[in-house]
């Protein structure tokens, strides 16, 4: 009886080790792919007529990437992030909004990849709604409270500061909003 076990323990724990291997085997290829999407990132560093979707592609292809060995995840990552960083920083040909969009869908992505992304996503997707509700409410009582501005010269100071006040909300409600759509893009 007692070799009849041992027999099975063996079998079992070799046919464990085995898949161990490749699954260890499996990692360094997927730290090759991954350091092979670094070296295309820092190849873009400067380039003239780069493009955002260039950069959006390589984004996903090394998010799309497996794990890698556990030795190897912080200086893959870290690598990435710098190479991601150099290349904003480097983006000329960019247009200011296209450049917000980059940043955004680049934080997007980190938190995306990080331990419980999707959740912490989800929470970030929350957040800026509740603040584009809040914001949407701010904007709407004080464009109510501007018909109840007198005609007097510290009513038309105060007029103007609510203008400026509505002016800066509304953009940032766009912003807000932008960044949302690009949370729901990378849900899905």
């Amino acid at each position: 009886m007692y070799k009849k076990f041992k027999t099975a323990c063996d079998e079992f724990f070799n046919k464990k080790r085995g898949h161990s291997k490749d699954m260890e085997s499996s990692y360094e290829d997927n730290l090759k792919k991954k350091e092979e999407i670094c070296t295309s990132l820092e190849a873009l560093i400067g380039v003239e007529d780069l493009l955002p979707e260039q950069v959006y592609e390589l984004q996903d292809a090394f998010n799309n990437i497996g794990f890698v060995p556990k030795k190897s995840i912080k200086s893959i990552q870290n690598r990435y992030q710098e190479a991601l960083n150099n290349v904003i920083a480097q983006a000329k040909d960019f247009e200011e909004d296209e450049l917000t969009e980059l940043k955004s869908l680049v934080r997007i992505n980190k938190i995306k990849s990080g331990p419980h992304g999707d959740h912490k996503l989800q929470r970030k997707e929350h957040s800026i709604k509740r603040k584009i509700q809040t914001l949407e409410k701010d904007v709407s009582t004080w464009k109510n409270n501007l018909g109840f501005f007198a005609n007097s010269k510290t009513a038309s100071e105060m007029l103007k500061d609510f203008e400026e006040k509505i002016k800066k909300a509304e953009l940032e409600l766009e912003e807000l909003k932008e960044e949302l759509k690009l949370i729901t893009y990378a849900e899905h």
